[in-house]
């Protein structure tokens, strides 16, 4: 072929990939790391408070923005002063309670309340990932100071996660590290460099986002899976005691700053298919690294435990368990909760916080 040749195809596929690029960018067919950024939450980590969500507004397909306040909690502001005659509930736990595919039960708990004649204010203080020891940190820093009337804690999923990983000879080799693989200015979405011009191309985004997800994955895999495969390690004593520890501290805590408390015992689900397409066995032996063996002893240890200690503390049990788990309808995945499920859950809520508070 002559050089004129090559030199026509070159600039025609050099053009082909510039009309395409253009197209691509146009249609939004390929987001833009600004969008992305936009719809992403935003993790930090305080030494005191644990890991928290750094304040903004994160945009979702289809549905109303999602506001992440000054504090660092779902949610409008919360000022520091509560108003005479207000109920202020805050609500603790990791994603379940966070709801971000459900619609935010603990907002619509409140709004629940607030039909039935009680003037509510609620705190979602949740964050995906935050287990007892961040609730623990969020309490007795974050929340105490704002008087509160009653605090839902709803753990067990998150902490079950380290029950395998946690012994009296290493306790802390399954906790997670002080500073999370994505947190801050996550240099997925903020590139340096030559990158900051490169991601202006949406085809170098495309093969960019496709490379990042293997690169992630493999980082996410080295950090998080510290036995060789699912079961290799059983389930020792240390792993939950702690966890009995964390809640035994917690209802201590509201104990003492005059709050109504109430645990929770986590609605899963155990098996099948979601309307989302999730297949949730997959899903719970990938989230929680445990055979289906492991995950029925972790979640029937953990309900047990909030259980007894709920008790014993005089908390108010909340179960979530026995009402609502393996009702496929109820949920995106083996653990979030679908807009139904959300709204079921929102119910069962106001229902027991109605009475625990008649007489507030």
């Amino acid at each position: 072929m002559r050089r004129w040749e090559w030199l026509l195809s070159l600039v025609i596929l050099v053009l082909g990939i510039v009309v395409v690029d253009v197209f691509l960018s146009r249609t939004q067919r390929v987001p833009t790391l600004a969008d992305q950024r936009d719809r992403s939450l935003v993790h930090t980590y305080n030494h005191y408070a644990g890991y928290r969500l750094v304040p903004k507004r994160v945009l979702r397909d289809g549905e109303e923005p999602l506001y992440i306040n000054s504090r660092g909690f779902r949610g409008p502001e919360i000022a520091p002063d509560k108003v005479a005659g207000v109920t202020r509930i805050a609500f603790l736990g990791g994603s379940q309670v966070f709801d971000y595919h459900g619609g935010d039960w603990p907002a619509r708990t409140g709004a629940l309340l607030r039909a039935g004649g009680r003037a509510v204010e609620v705190i979602n203080a949740a964050v995906p990932g935050n287990t007892s020891f961040d609730s623990l940190s969020k309490l007795a820093t974050d929340l105490w100071t704002l008087d509160l009337d009653a605090v839902v804690v709803c753990h067990g999923w998150n902490d079950a996660k380290y029950f395998t990983r946690i012994s009296a000879a290493e306790p802390y080799r399954g906790l997670p590290e002080p500073t999370p693989m994505f947190m801050g200015r996550d240099w997925r979405l903020y590139p340096r460099g030559l990158e900051r011009l490169l991601v202006r191309s949406a085809i170098y985004r495309l093969v960019r986002t496709r490379l990042l997800d293997v690169l992630v994955t493999s980082e996410a895999v080295r950090r998080w899976d510290w036995t060789p495969s699912p079961g290799s390690v059983s389930m020792g004593s240390a792993g939950p005691r702690q966890f009995e520890i964390n809640m035994k501290l917690l209802a201590r805590m509201i104990d003492e700053i005059g709050a109504v408390g109430v645990f929770c015992r986590q609605a899963t689900l155990a098996s099948g298919t979601t309307e989302a397409g999730v297949d949730v066995a997959d899903y719970a032996q990938r989230n929680l690294q445990l055979t289906a063996e492991q995950r029925r002893e972790a979640l029937t240890t953990v309900d047990a435990i909030v259980t007894r200690v709920a008790i014993e503390s005089g908390m108010h049990l909340l179960d979530m368990n026995a009402a609502l788990s393996n009702r496929l309808e109820f949920f995106r995945d083996g653990v979030h909760f679908s807009p139904e499920g959300s709204a079921a859950t929102a119910a069962l809520t106001a229902e027991l916080l109605a009475a625990a508070l008649a007489n507030r």
